[in-house]
């Protein structure tokens, strides 16, 4: 069974969330503050991060930054009421798989939840046969991000920047 760490301040959102994710077979932590969810991090082992990226104590961007300067190989969906381009853009380049927009769909969040569950490649990866996608071509963790990530918004109508 994955197990996802939803960081989430709103008591309500957090409940209707980990109803809609527990309903697809996925175990639901939760953490209310930047600081517990931090603190998750270090005590468990998940495979996936639901990072609202406003929350009472510190910026949804500050945790982005402690995974990558932990080096935690951890897939995160952002979520936010008040996103901009801007915002897309920097929680991207700190490596988000997906950004979503408050209040989100449940179909979205879930269609989300299991594609970037499904990118996961396994731990042995980097010494699989290179890839090659849309004119890229790689074996390196970080490359396989991006073609999952351009394989997701292909599949999608959306603009990407």
């Amino acid at each position: 069974m994955a197990r996802l760490l939803l960081i989430e301040d709103s008591p309500e959102l957090s409940a209707l969330y980990q109803a809609y994710i527990e309903e697809i077979g996925i175990e639901v932590r939760i953490a209310d503050t930047g600081r517990k969810a931090l603190q998750c991090l270090d005590e468990g082992d998940f495979d996936l991060l639901l990072l609202d990226l406003n929350l009472p104590d510190m910026n949804g961007m500050k945790i982005l930054q402690s995974l990558n300067a932990k080096d935690h190989q951890i897939p995160v969906i952002v979520l936010t009421g008040q996103g901009s381009l801007q915002s897309v853009v920097d929680t991207m380049r700190e490596g988000a798989a997906d950004f979503l927009m408050k209040p989100v769909n449940p179909k979205k969040l879930v269609e989300s939840i299991k594609s970037t569950l499904a990118s996961l490649t396994p731990k042995s990866a980097p010494d699989s046969p290179p890839r090659r996608a849309s004119g890229f071509y790689g074996k390196s963790t970080a490359m396989r991000n991006v073609f999952s990530l351009i394989e997701r918004a292909a599949a999608s109508n959306a603009s990407v920047f």
